[in-house]
């Protein structure tokens, strides 16, 4: 099956014999991943099944992103990008943001294109965070400069290139 469910298996496997009710839990566990027999399918095929590189990159990476547009309404970013509307049109495009980066890890777990897609958009994002916010702050703007906000941007970039590694790594493995 799977490697979730092979996972599962393991799990399985070293749990104690009298532990019942985990293997029960883990039983049901397999059927339904048996019952939702396409989508298990597709993450064999994509090599998107739980636990792998793809996956845990993209979440990585949408949560230092995601963070780091945490730290930019606190920079006031609309204002260093000149956004017309200010933090109420910063919250919206952000609410827009989310529920696309959410829909592409879905997607990617799903084993569908659009989750190769939107890790590339992502990618884009991460690198773009990083390098626009290095020449800001060379450029002298007083933003972005605390040490966790550094982190992020940094964090932002190395993570998108792994992200990227990953990805055309992908692409060469698939059929």
């Amino acid at each position: 099956m799977a490697g979730g469910v092979l996972t599962v298996a393991r799990i399985g496997g070293s749990a104690p014999v009298g532990d019942a009710k985990k293997r029960r839990l883990l039983k049901r566990i397999e059927l339904k991943m048996e019952s939702n027999g396409d989508a298990v399918k597709a993450m064999r095929q994509t090599g998107t099944h739980p636990g792998s590189a793809l996956l845990w990159l993209y979440l990585l990476n949408a949560s230092v992103l995601l963070t780091h547009e945490i730290d930019s309404a606190y920079w006031k970013e609309w204002q260093l990008f000149g956004i017309p509307g200010g933090i109420q049109m910063f919250l919206v495009l952000n609410l827009i943001l989310v529920v696309i980066v959410l829909y592409g890890l879905q997607a990617l777990a799903q084993g569908q294109s659009a989750g190769i897609v939107l890790s590339w958009v992502l990618v884009a994002g991460g690198w773009f965070a990083g390098c626009i916010h290095t020449y800001f702050i060379v450029a002298g703007d007083e933003a972005f400069r605390l040490p966790v906000s550094i982190l992020l941007l940094a964090a932002s970039f190395v993570l998108s290139s792994a992200q990227a590694m990953a990805l055309v790594h992908f692409r060469r493995q698939a059929p």
